[in-house]
């Protein structure tokens, strides 16, 4: 589903950005990497219902595991863990962006 990869891609990039806040400071953070699995979790789930709804639709079956406006969830989760690892990453290294920390390297030479 397109939308669901949009909100996928867009917490990959913000996690990456995490993670890179995390190399230039030397340190980690548990916190972003159990929204990283929060999401593969929530991910998982979605793509599992989307094949159960597609065999039970192709037999004829009724709904044995219903999720009910499961891609609208999905979304809304992912983006809620977009927005805590961004908060995250601001924590970590105070927010710069790579165009301050650019100048910054700038006026320092």
């Amino acid at each position: 589903d397109p939308d669901v990869r949009d909100a996928a891609e867009a917490f990959a990039l913000a996690f990456g950005d995490c993670v890179n806040a995390c190399r230039r400071e030397r340190t980690r953070d548990p916190q972003a990497d159990e929204a990283a699995e929060d999401v593969l979790s929530a991910l998982s789930g979605f793509l599992k219902e989307l094949d159960g709804t597609a065999l039970e639709r192709r037999f004829d079956l009724p709904d044995a595991d219903p999720f009910p406006n499961a891609k609208e969830r999905t979304i809304e989760y992912l983006n809620e863990r977009t927005a805590f690892v961004r908060a995250r990453r601001l924590s970590i290294d105070g927010g710069l962006g790579g165009s301050d920390r650019l100048s910054i390297k700038e006026d320092l030479r």
